[in-house]
């Protein structure tokens, strides 16, 4: 059992303080961080298009390319953003990320194993994104559904049926 005294919360209490600042440092720095990164992609993207116009070397296969691959990078960004200040927020805290980190990864295979579908529906969505198969805008055909690729994620792409019906396909 922990017994603290009345004289030693004195000594305690800028301590707490001080990690609780930092904590909330953290999160506030990721939640600016996360921002930039969801304004700037965009922006970004925009500006690489708009100097391809320049040297004639942009088309609407170009700019739906940079919409698909920029939404999962900015994605995956702000994912990592947010992971990171988590497991540093711990850390500051007191918790000791080391076997939490093992743990976690020792988990992730089990989850690995036990989820194969998941695991190889994030594969074939990153090799298709990688090979340039399909792009949001694009008219496609998916297990017979025809319509507009409304949307691609590394698991899913979502078609928009000719009669309006949304269709998700893994």
């Amino acid at each position: 059992m922990l017994f603290v005294s009345l004289a030693s919360l004195p000594k305690i209490a800028p301590v707490i303080i001080d990690h609780a600042i930092r904590i909330v440092a953290i999160l506030v720095a990721a939640y600016i961080a996360a921002k930039i990164v969801n304004k700037s992609i965009p922006t970004i993207r925009v500006q690489i298009i708009e100097r391809m116009r320049k040297f004639g070397r942009a088309d609407i296969e170009v700019e739906k390319r940079a919409a698909t691959l920029s939404g999962i990078f900015r994605k995956t960004v702000v994912i990592a953003i947010w992971l990171l200040a988590i497991v540093m927020s711990l850390k500051e805290s007191g918790v000791d990320i080391g076997p939490l980190l093992a743990g976690a990864g020792v988990i992730g295979l089990a989850v690995g194993f036990g989820a194969q579908n998941l695991v190889k529906d994030l594969v074939s969505g990153l090799f298709i994104l990688l090979e340039n198969q399909v792009r949001v805008n694009d008219v496609a055909i998916i297990n017979g559904t025809g319509g507009l690729v409304a949307g691609i994620n590394l698991r899913t792409i979502i078609l928009r049926g000719l009669d309006g019906t949304v269709n998700v396909f893994p």
